[in-house]
């Protein structure tokens, strides 16, 4: 059924009359400006009453006044007097919004304030501090002043002298040093002559850029260094010193003695490092083990040794099962080889040796692991840059394992190998390797007279390494022993003799310089050795007795340099 309404359901006359205000207390915002109020002296079951709040403000939980009309029922809530401590204010309307606004943006005001009072009242006390150290007197003297007041600066100054090297404040119970603070201090004679004293900067404090190590490298000038130079790259137009080595030689590095590595019957890794400081390239080392001691039958353990190179452990070799109760030993060879990566600096973590001992009885073993020979491995080669005693400069190649010692000095190349030298002249060395040679060849028939002597003409093919030529000859560039071979076809004819032989600047071919073949022959090949000059022309001739022209079809002439004297 419907719940009777306070206003409308009362009597006439009842409690008070239909027209007069009522109070009440707003429950709740409805929003768009109505509110509910809990009308005073109304029973607990009745509901609050709705009404539309006056422009302005109003909240839940304020208290207000509800107008109404003739009939007694509620036409508005007016605006609170003012909002209880705790009430949630609520604008209505226009008017209310402003309100709103206004009260924070005094809100704000009044926080500004607030922090501007604090920051006066900071500046003030430090404004007061100031003036309180300003006041004070700051003591110059070697030693400190007593009954200090607090914030009074002392100056320092060395004992029997007035040169200050420190400043110091004093806390209250302490004095501490005084730190200078600033965008830029200017020292006095720094800007125009001296700036600093001389030592007054060390090396530990200047901070080396990259710019300031191009300029030192660059204009260094006659530098001088005392120890070693370590650089990927020198380049430079010249290159001075007494001796210039470029090796890759073999150098023992360490020699670590007999360590002990303990065991049970199961298994365990003992490992121990090895100081070898700074290396590259290649190791090899060989490994000696004893048998443990307290094993009846060597064959019932095993021992492996691993290398950790860089902390990364890898089985380079395995000593496993000896036949007896000697010693046993393994060497590891070339293709064992254990090759590091890169250059190590760390001294105690390049690499250790690690046991790892197996054993069929149940009994503690010891073993001795033996490392006889650590050492970096590289080509016992060099290639040296060196002065002889008169000052000639030479080049030096040596090869320690061959025995090879090699000497290339401006006049000569000088080889000793086995207690054996060998001089050999530059020039020697040349004509060894590139000897002057030259080849002739005509395949064009060419009529050969009677009885005379006629030039073999020839199509030079090939002439290399000073050698020189025409269809007439060829000349030779330096003195010497030659090998010459020439050859000639002749046409067929049974008559008379048929010569082939080797001309010298012109002159004829005599027995030492020719052959000769009896009637009928087609083919003849002159091959003999000669010492000729630098510049001797040299020719092929032939000559035939038919009693008529005879036809040569084909002719071919090799010369090639053989040395320039016979042992």
């Amino acid at each position: 059924m419907a719940r009777p309404n306070f206003f409308l359901d009362m009597l006439p006359r009842q409690e008070q009359p239909t027209d007069s205000t009522l109070t009440g207390v707003v429950v709740e915002d409805l929003g768009g400006g109505k509110v509910a109020v809990a009308v005073d002296g109304a029973p607990d079951d009745w509901p609050p009453v709705v009404a539309v709040s006056e422009a302005g403000l109003t909240g839940v939980g304020a208290r207000v006044r509800l107008p109404r009309d003739s009939s007694g029922r509620v036409v508005a809530a007016s605006s609170p007097l003012s909002l209880p401590e705790g009430a949630v204010p609520v604008p209505v309307g226009v008017t209310g919004r402003a309100v709103v606004e206004a009260l924070e943006a005094a809100r704000a005001a009044g926080a500004g304030l607030v922090e501007a009072q604090a920051k006066a009242d900071a500046a003030a006390a430090d404004a007061v501090a100031a003036m309180v150290a300003a006041g004070k007197v700051v003591t110059v003297a070697a030693v400190a002043p007593e009954s200090p007041a607090e914030g009074q600066l002392w100056a320092v100054t060395e004992a029997g002298s007035a040169r200050i090297v420190g400043l110091r404040l004093w806390t209250g119970s302490e004095w501490v040093a005084y730190a200078l603070l600033a965008d830029s201090v200017i020292v006095p004679g720094s800007v125009g002559t001296i700036a600093l004293a001389d030592g007054a900067v060390t090396a530990p404090k200047v901070l080396a850029s990259d710019e300031l190590w191009a300029n030192l490298l660059t204009v260094a000038g006659d530098a001088t260094i005392g120890g070693s130079l370590l650089a990927e790259i020198i380049t430079g137009k010249t290159l001075i010193g007494s001796q210039v080595i470029a090796t890759q030689g073999e150098r023992d590095v360490a020699n670590a003695g007999q360590r002990l590595a303990a065991a049970d019957a199961v298994a365990t890794d003992t490992g121990w490092t090895l100081p070898l400081g700074e290396l590259s390239g290649k190791l090899d080392y060989n490994i000696a083990d004893v048998v443990p001691a307290g094993v009846t039958d060597p064959g019932t353990w095993q021992m492996r040794v691993m290398v950790v190179d860089k902390g990364s452990p890898r089985v380079y070799a395995r000593l496993s099962r000896p036949t007896g109760s000697q010693t046993s030993q393994v060497e590891l060879l070339d293709s064992e080889w254990v090759t590091l990566s890169g250059v190590y600096t760390g001294a105690d973590t390049l690499f250790r040796l690690s046991l790892d001992i197996r054993g069929a009885e149940p009994l503690p073993m010891d073993a001795t692991l033996h490392v006889e020979r650590v050492r970096v491995y590289q080509p016992a080669s060099q290639v040296a840059l060196r002065n002889l005693d008169d000052g000639t400069p030479v080049v030096v190649y040596e090869d320690v394992d061959s025995g090879l010692h090699t000497v290339m000095s401006p006049d000569r190349l000088t080889i000793t190998q086995a207690g054996q030298e060998t001089r050999i002249p530059w020039r020697n060395v040349g004509l060894a390797i590139a000897p002057p040679r030259a080849y002739l060849e005509d395949n064009t028939a060419r009529n050969v007279g009677n009885a005379n002597w006629n030039i073999g003409t020839l199509v030079p093919l090939q002439l290399e390494n000073g050698m020189t030529g025409a269809s007439s000859g060829v000349t030779v560039p330096v003195s010497g022993y030659y090998r010459i071979s020439a050859r000639a076809k002749f046409a067929p004819n049974q008559t008379g003799r048929r010569v082939v032989g080797i001309s010298v600047n012109g002159e004829s071919p005599d027995t030492n310089t020719s052959v000769m073949a009896s009637q009928g022959t087609t083919a003849v090949e002159c091959n003999t050795s000669l010492y000729l000059e630098a510049g001797d022309l040299v020719q092929m001739k032939l000559f035939q007795q038919s009693g008529t022209v005879l036809s040569s079809p084909g002719r071919t002439m090799t010369i090639v340099f053989e040395s320039e004297k016979r042992a």
